[in-house]
C-alpha cells in the first residue's frame, strides 16, 4: 500500500517545518490562514519529499503567537498608547511544535528515526478515520475518539493484564470512562468485579438499567475472622492488650461452626482428654440451630455463644478473671445482638463472588452498605485472595479484573490489608490475566508507589494536585505534555498513555456515550 500524500486525504495544509527539528520534535511555522484553526493536541502529518513513501505522525504542542517588534523585555511607545497601534502595523505570526509519535509507511506505523528537513510540509488531520489504514488492532477497545479529528483510537485489550489507572479531579467524568471500559472489557471476554465505594457511580445506574442481579451488597459478603475480631475490638472500645484474646476466640468460634474443630482446646492445640466446655457448648449450638422440630434456626452467630467461647479461650490462655470480666462487660455494653445478626446475613463467600463474576461477566459490589473502612478493605483483600485460589485450583489464566473505585481508600501508602493484596496482583497477575483498574482523584500518596509503577496504561484528565503529572511521567512516557495542557480540559476529556494505546504516548480523547 503506497502512502497517499495528497493534502486532501488528511486535511488542509497548515505550515512548514523550521530548522532545528529532530526525530522526536519539530518546530513549525503556521500559515496565516491556518492560525485560527490550529490548537494544541491536534494530530498532524509531516510530508518530507526526501523520505519517499513515509509520513511522520505527530501532535501539535505549544502554539504561540509572535511579533518581531512587540517582544518581551522591550518597552515600546505602544505600551502606553495602544490606540496608536493600527492593525496593519502588527506583523504577527504563529509558531508551534510538533511532537513526532511515529512514521507511517505501507507497513503501518513504526518508530520514527529521522528528522524532517526544513521546509517539509505539515498537514492537519481533520478526518481521523484515515489513520485506520495504518493503525489497526484485532478486536480493539473503543472508549472514545480523538477530540479534534474524531479518530476512534483502538485500544489493545491484551494490555489489560498490565493494569490500568484512571485519574482525574472530581467532576471530570471518571465513572463515565470506567463504564465505557466495562462495556468494552466484558465484550472482549473478560470478567470484572467492580467495587463501588459510594454505591452511586456504578451500582445505582446499572440497577436503573435493569442489572439488579449483577449487584451484590457488601453487607452480604462473609468476613474473615481477623476482620470480625478487629470490629469487635473497635466497637467494644477494648484496648490493644486484649487483641490476642479476641482474635483467638473469633478464629476458634468460626472454626467450630465450620466444623474444622470440635472444641476451643482443640482449636488452641491444647489437650482435650478432659471434655471441655467448648465441646459441650458447640454440640448444644448445633442442637439450637437445627431444632427438635427440624425447622432450623437462621444464622449461627450468637452473642451469648460468642461470649462463652471468648471466656473459655481467655481461661485457656491464662487471662485473669478481672480481665475476662472487663472484656465481657465492654462487649455486653457496646455490642448488641444486632451486630451478630448482621454477621449471620453475610452469606456470600469471596469464592462465590469470583464464580458469580465468571458466570455473569461482571458483578458490582455496592460498598456503601458497610460503614467501616476496614471491612471494605477486607472484602477487597479477601476477594483478591479468592482470585489466586481460583488460579491455583484451575491452573489457567483467570481473565478477571478488579475495578477499585475511590482507590485512595484501598491502595494508598501504608499497611492496609487491601493495598497488600492489590500490590500482589499488580506485581504477579499479568501471567494469569489477573488485573486491576484503579480509579482515584490523585496519584501521589493516594496510590502506593509499588502499585502505580506497575500500571501499564493510564487515563488522566485534570488532576487534583500539582505534581501528579510528574508522578505519572515517572513511569510512563508522556513526551512534552505539561500541566498547562491539562488545565484546558473539559469534562469527559482524558489523555490515554501507555501499553493499551498503540502510539504509547498521550492522545486526547473525548469519552463516548455509554450504552
Amino acid at each position: 500500500m503506497a502512502i497517499n500524500t495528497n493534502p486532501q486525504v488528511f486535511g488542509r495544509e497548515i505550515g512548514i517545518v523550521l530548522s532545528g527539528a529532530s526525530a522526536g520534535l519539530a518546530p513549525i511555522a503556521l500559515r496565516n490562514d491556518a492560525e485560527s484553526i490550529v490548537a494544541d493536541e491536534q494530530l498532524v502529518v509531516i510530508y518530507d519529499k526526501k523520505y519517499e513513501n513515509t509520513l511522520m505522525l505527530g501532535v501539535i504542542r505549544w502554539v504561540h503567537r509572535l511579533e518581531p517588534f512587540l517582544r518581551r523585555g522591550i518597552r515600546t511607545v505602544y505600551t502606553d498608547h495602544p490606540e496608536a497601534l493600527e492593525d496593519e502595523l502588527v506583523l504577527g505570526y504563529s509558531n508551534a511544535w510538533v511532537e513526532i509519535y511515529g512514521a507511517l509507511t505501507d507497513k503501518g506505523i513504526s518508530e520514527n528515526t529521522r528528522a524532517p528537513h526544513p521546509g517539509s510540509r505539515v498537514f492537519l488531520i481533520e478526518d481521523g478515520s484515515v489513520l485506520s489504514k495504518y493503525i489497526s488492532l484485532d478486536k480493539p477497545m473503543i472508549v472514545g475518539e480523538h477530540k479534534y479529528s474524531g479518530w476512534k483510537l483502538p485500544l489493545n485489550h491484551q494490555a489489560l493484564r498490565y493494569h490500568v489507572g484512571v485519574f482525574g479531579a472530581t467532576g471530570m467524568g471518571k465513572s463515565r470512562l470506567v463504564r465505557a471500559l466495562i462495556e468494552e472489557i466484558v465484550d472482549k471476554g473478560y470478567s470484572l468485579i467492580i467495587f463501588d465505594h459510594t454505591g452511586i457511580d456504578y451500582a445505582q445506574p446499572y440497577r436503573e438499567k435493569g442489572y439488579g442481579d449483577h449487584i451484590v451488597e457488601s453487607s452480604k459478603i462473609k468476613l474473615s475472622p481477623d476482620i470480625i475480631a478487629q470490629l469487635i475490638l473497635e466497637l467494644s472500645r477494648l484496648s490493644d492488650y486484649y487483641t490476642d484474646y479476641v482474635m483467638a476466640a473469633t478464629i476458634c468460634y468460626v472454626s467450630m461452626i465450620e466444623g474444622k474443630v470440635s472444641s476451643v482446646e482443640e482449636c488452641l492445640g491444647l489437650s482435650t482428654t478432659k471434655q471441655s466446655w467448648g465441646r459441650r457448648r458447640h454440640t448444644q449450638t448445633v442442637i439450637n440451630m437445627t431444632g427438635d422440630n427440624g425447622e432450623g434456626k437462621e444464622g449461627i452467630w450468637s452473642k451469648d455463644e460468642y461470649l462463652r467461647v471468648l471466656r473459655t479461650t481467655m481461661e485457656n490462655m491464662g487471662a485473669r478473671e478481672t480481665g475476662i470480666a472487663r472484656v465481657r462487660s465492654f462487649i455486653n455494653f457496646f455490642l448488641d445482638e444486632g451486630f451478630f445478626d448482621q454477621l449471620n446475613e453475610r452469606t456470600i463467600t469471596p469464592n462465590e463472588l469470583i464464580s458469580m463474576a465468571k458466570d455473569k461477566e461482571f458483578i458490582i459490589v455496592d460498598m456503601s452498605t458497610d460503614t467501616h473502612l476496614v471491612v471494605k478493605q477486607a472484602i477487597i483483600a479477601d476477594t483478591a485472595r479468592a482470585g489466586w485460589k481460583w488460579i491455583a485450583l484451575n491452573h489457567k489464566p483467570i481473565n478477571l479484573g478488579l475495578v477499585v473505585d475511590e482507590a485512595q481508600n484501598y491502595a494508598s501508602e501504608g499497611r492496609s490489608i487491601s493495598a497488600i493484596e492489590l500490590e500482589r496482583i499488580a506485581r504477579e497477575g499479568r501471567k494469569w490475566g489477573y488485573f486491576i483498574i484503579l480509579v482515584s482523584q490523585r496519584v501521589a500518596r493516594d496510590i502506593r508507589t509499588s502499585i502505580r509503577s506497575n500500571l501499564g496504561t493510564v487515563f488522566f484528565s485534570k488532576l487534583q494536585a500539582t505534581g501528579d503529572l510528574n508522578e505519572i511521567a515517572g513511569y510512563l512516557d508522556l513526551g512534552k505534555l505539561n500541566e498547562a495542557a491539562l488545565a484546558m480540559l473539559a469534562p469527559r476529556e482524558f489523555f490515554v498513555a501507555g501499553l493499551m494505546n498503540p502510539l504509547r504516548r498521550p492522545i486526547l480523547l473525548r469519552i463516548r456515550e455509554v450504552k
